[in-house]
């Protein structure tokens, strides 16, 4: 196996510095060319331990029959800044894909990662997110429908390999997801046609546990995918969700009355804001019935900010 050191240039600081995003290329053999990415969002870092455990293991093992491209800190300076935003332009990075090379900082990062996709023959992508400074995620996968049959019968390929139970499908342009269907990293590639899922899990820090089963279910999916050798173990189907974002009314401190993973019905309480005269001021609701995938664990909280994510069942789906 090669290890070759990937630097994407994406301008100049202003001491006229280079700005590069860094990674590895893997090269096995003639198999498959997975791309695996994390820290879009500086406060999300799971994937790069993740992906340490993971080159840590082939490297020892020698088994890589595909390359494997990875891109541990996409954002270096948002992870610097502890930061959703990149600090320079203010921009979420996530949003503003396939990004432009004449755009903004956020936007000559996003043209540089996709032009490596297409330059390095990229043929899946798994994305590693997850609930950021404020919410913890449950494992799940989410993918974006963009039309393309084949690309999103990959990602649901993906999900289930990795061992996810639901996978969240995007479809509607919602406002509540709209950016999120057009502009993010994975659904940039699924137009592309490249099979991506963002695997969503843990939140601020590392969470070791979710690490270790993301390894487990990486390896899983590289021998399926025949980049690994080794026969992968089969799995169900993952269950298909759509998302609905729960967000708070009132200001105060967040205390969740619903665990991850735990079905609710319409109108069950998720959770309740405290102001500081220790008064109940709102009774945080489900809007439907679903599985809660992300639920609020730091307890400070405006107005409009995240308290849950309910993955409600795809059939469920009514047109808007």
């Amino acid at each position: 196996m090669n290890a070759l050191r990937v630097e994407l240039e994406v301008g100049e600081s202003c001491d006229g510095s280079t700005l590069t995003v860094k990674g590895l290329l893997l090269k096995g053999g003639e198999g498959p060319v997975v791309a695996l990415t994390s820290s879009v969002h500086g406060v999300e870092v799971n994937g790069f331990e993740v992906m340490r455990r993971l080159y840590n293991r082939v490297r020892r093992e020698g088994k890589l029959k595909g390359s494997l491209l990875l891109l541990p800190m996409v954002n270096p300076w948002a992870v610097a800044a502890r930061s959703v935003a990149t600090p320079f332009d203010s921009v979420n990075l996530n949003r503003v894909f396939p990004g432009r090379p004449t755009g903004t900082l956020s936007e000559r990062v996003a043209h540089a990662v996709s032009r490596a996709l297409r330059e390095f023959d990229v043929d899946y992508l798994v994305d590693f997110h997850g609930g950021g400074y404020c919410c913890e995620s449950t494992p799940h996968g989410a993918a974006v429908d963009v039309g393309d049959s084949r690309a999103l019968a990959g990602a649901v390929e993906l999900a289930k390999y990795m061992g996810f139970r639901y996978l969240a499908v995007l479809r509607r342009a919602e406002l509540e997801e709209e950016l999120r269907l057009k502009a993010t990293l994975d659904s940039s590639a699924m137009r592309m046609g490249i099979p991506s899922i963002i695997a969503d899990f843990g939140s601020w820090g590392y969470q070791l546990g979710y690490v270790k089963e993301a390894v487990g279910g990486l390896l899983n999916v590289l021998r399926h995918l025949g980049a690994l050798q080794g026969e992968a173990e089969e799995h169900g189907d993952p269950i298909i969700v759509e998302r609905v974002w729960v967000r708070t009314n009132s200001g105060g401190m967040f205390y969740p009355r619903a665990k991850l993973l735990s079905q609710v019905d319409e109108g069950d309480l998720l959770g309740v804001v405290v102001n500081p005269f220790f008064e109940v001021v709102e009774e945080v609701k489900a809007p439907c019935s679903g599985v809660v995938l992300l639920m609020r664990n730091y307890p400070p909280t405006l107005s409009g900010e995240e308290a849950a994510m309910i993955g409600r069942r795809a059939e469920a789906q009514t047109s808007s």
